[in-house]
């Protein structure tokens, strides 16, 4: 996250500058946060993310034109970033990669403007509408071209090079300081020479500004129009790649990062009651978890033999009829792991897996050969406007306990074993070891879960990674019958940047959205911005509430959000403090319900429990409600809208206003008697 500067506050105030008035929005496609996270280098104190090295380059997700390609943005972009290489240096690491919708890269500020910005419709429409230079020039000599025309076509002057030499003529640079100074004055139509667009202006202010302070590291001088326009000339000059052929970029937005928001609970939601009153039998039903990891190793997860009685061993036959012999006793080759968990998969490691070389072959990486293989044959894929080739993907990123060993593939953050715990653990006090203080159970103790790993064991991750998962999830049902994964569970957040997206509408929203659309149920954490500590112009701190604060993907429209109330009594304290506030920034009613998220007991990795806090633990109440629906009545499988107007229309009301407490308090019992 990039923390506020004064010279940043100043970007900021310049971007929505238009003549003079103060503008809410900006035209370009670069997002407000991006031009301001380049602003933020300016600041060597504050200028570094924690998760990246210390140069000058951003990470940011690129969405195409709808008339490209996720593919075909990326070759341009590698095409155009090679062509910027100087014969002799290092290839700097772009980490250029995609998913089926995005392209990642991490770009310099000057890449920024050479590489990707003439990608867009708003650099080739906008700020190159210009009359020609030497207008008049060029109809004089129309009358001689006959056998040159095509060679005239060929070395016509690129949009860059038009920029540039429109800085370069004295005319020109005077009436753009005139609008420099003075965003007022009367601009020459487009039917004169040198009309100059005002997006043309826009740029010179924004880019010259920032140009001067991270490109050419001024840092004390005035920002007067004349430097403005040289520091824009010298960013933009001797760049060497030619138009693009059509549009490709549409917007730039931050890869931003994700947080993970971080039992005597189940009975406060009834789901005890429920499955002693149905007894309703989910082992059928598969939830996924896009979290940091789930230890599969765990008691709590692990299978049961056929009396139902007895636990199976962490590793055992493929087949019943295969018995182990004395040397297969631990880990038979043959053997599976007898967990719940059935498979793991690391998108952590996906976008290093799918990277594309700028020039040459990628560099050495942790990767394995054969998985190179494969991602190379995808990427080759995607480069010729196929689809992308999950299957071949799905095998390299798979984390197989047996070939990786169990202590590598341990998740080393609690907070997904957690998670999945609240949602399907079954820990007794016969089990070795067993659960502190009795019993421990979920709400669906017997379903079957898929691990997807977005939160590496820094507890960093970025919004790339789940896009990813979120498209894996919609491969893995398709051309299927009956999906074979049925809900997903996200207990993350990332908060609403106000400024620059349209609420419920960021690529994370939008990707959960069309999950919902494919019949999947996708259950969100509100977030646990509902309470914070803010500071005043004076320096003053003060403590307070925070309304309108519902984190992504919890404002995905489709979603079914989740917030916080007490563990055991919920009608008492009502919602948790820290739990996000509604409205949605647009207006809609959000969260969805309430689910317990104090001091909620589950299984931590290496055969742990812990007590956590936050609406992530809330979330996987309410996704193991929505699996108790489908076990109960199959006829809900893929109608997630359905389930959630069950799930909302049974809550119970606690007396707190729609905003804060949503539809109220998750009731399993009575949604299942509803139906």
């Amino acid at each position: 996250m990039f923390l506020p500067t004064l010279f940043a506050d100043e970007i900021r105030s310049l971007m929505l500058r238009s003549e003079s008035i103060q503008r809410f929005m900006q035209d370009s496609p670069i997002f407000g946060d991006v031009w301001v996270a380049y602003a933020a280098l300016a600041d060597p104190q504050k200028s570094k993310r924690e998760s990246e090295s210390d140069d000058e380059r951003i990470d940011l997700l690129l969405y195409p034109h709808r008339d490209s390609s996720a593919a075909a943005l990326a070759e341009e972009i590698r095409k155009r970033l090679a062509q910027e290489l100087i014969e002799g240096s290092p290839v700097p690491k772009y980490r250029l990669s995609l998913n089926d919708t995005h392209v990642a890269v991490r770009l310099s500020f000057a890449e920024l403007i050479r590489v990707a910005l003439p990608l867009t419709k708003w650099w080739q429409q906008y700020v190159c509408k210009f009359a020609a230079i030497d207008e008049g020039a060029n109809e004089d000599s129309a009358e001689g071209e006959s056998e040159s025309d095509a060679e005239s076509e060929v070395s016509a002057p690129t949009t860059m090079e038009r920029i540039i030499a429109l800085l370069d003529n004295p005319d020109v640079v005077q009436r753009l300081i005139q609008h420099l100074e003075n965003p007022d004055a009367p601009r020459h139509s487009d039917s004169e020479p040198y009309a100059i667009s005002y997006d043309l202006i826009w740029m010179i202010r924004i880019v010259g500004t920032i140009a001067r302070k991270v490109v050419e590291k001024r840092k004390t001088d005035k920002h007067t129009p004349t430097k403005l326009i040289e520091a824009t000339r010298n960013l933009l000059n001797g760049a060497k790649q030619s138009d693009p052929l059509g549009f490709h970029l549409w917007s730039v937005s931050l890869n931003r990062q994700i947080t993970i928001s971080t039992s005597k609970s189940t009975a406060t939601i009834k789901a005890d009651a429920a499955r002693l009153l149905f007894t309703p039998k989910s082992n059928n039903l598969c939830w996924a978890v896009i979290d940091s990891g789930i230890d599969a190793t765990h008691i709590a997860f692990r299978k049961f033999d056929e009396t139902g009685v007895k636990k199976l061993p962490e590793f055992g036959p493929k087949t019943t009829k295969e018995q182990p012999t004395k040397k297969q006793s631990a880990k038979p080759k043959t053997a599976v792991h007898n967990s719940r968990v059935v498979k793991t998969f690391d998108f952590t490691k996906f976008r290093e897996l799918l990277e594309i070389p700028i020039v040459g072959t990628a560099e050495a990486s942790s990767i394995n050969p054969v998985d190179e293989r494969k991602a190379k044959s995808t990427q080759d894929a995607l480069m010729n406007g196929q689809m992308l080739l999950w299957d071949q993907i799905a095998s390299s990123i798979e984390v197989d306990y047996l070939t990786n060993g169990i202590e590598n593939s341990i998740p080393k953050i609690q907070h997904g074993t957690h998670v999945a715990g609240i949602l399907a653990a079954d820990w007794r006090p016969g089990d070795k070891p067993g659960p502190p203080g009795g019993v421990l159970q979920g709400v669906c103790p017997d379903i079957t879960l898929y691990d997807l790993r977005v939160v590496n064991e820094r507890s960093t991750g970025a919004e790339f990674n789940v896009l990813a998962a979120l498209q894996f999830i919609r491969f893995i049902n398709s051309g299927k019958d009956q999906p074979v994964v049925h809900g997903v569970n996200i207990s993350m957040s990332i908060p609403h940047d106000v400024a620059n997206y349209a609420c419920g509408r960021t690529p994370i929203c939008d990707e959960c959205d069309r999950l919902v659309g494919s019949g999947v149920v996708v259950v969100a954490a509100a977030g646990n911005l509902g309470y914070a500590q803010f500071t005043t112009d004076l320096g003053l701190r003060s403590d307070g509430y925070r309304a309108v604060s519902i984190t992504d993907p919890g404002n995905a429209e489709l979603a079914i959000t989740v917030g916080a109330t007490h563990r055991s009594h919920p009608h008492r304290y009502g919602v948790s403090y820290f739990s996000s506030r509604g409205p949605t920034g647009d207006g809609r009613a959000k969260p969805d319900i309430l689910a317990p998220g104090e001091k909620i007991m589950a299984p931590v990795p290496n055969g742990d429990a812990k007590a956590l806090d936050g609406t992530s633990m809330a979330a996987p109440h309410v996704s193991g409600a929505a699996a108790l629906l489908m076990a109960r009545h199959p006829e809900l499988i893929g109608r997630p809208a359905d389930i959630k107007r069950i799930l909302c229309s049974t809550a119970t009301d606690l007396g707190r206003t729609r905003e804060f407490q949503g539809a109220g308090m998750l009731d399993v019992l009575r949604a299942l008697q509803s139906v």
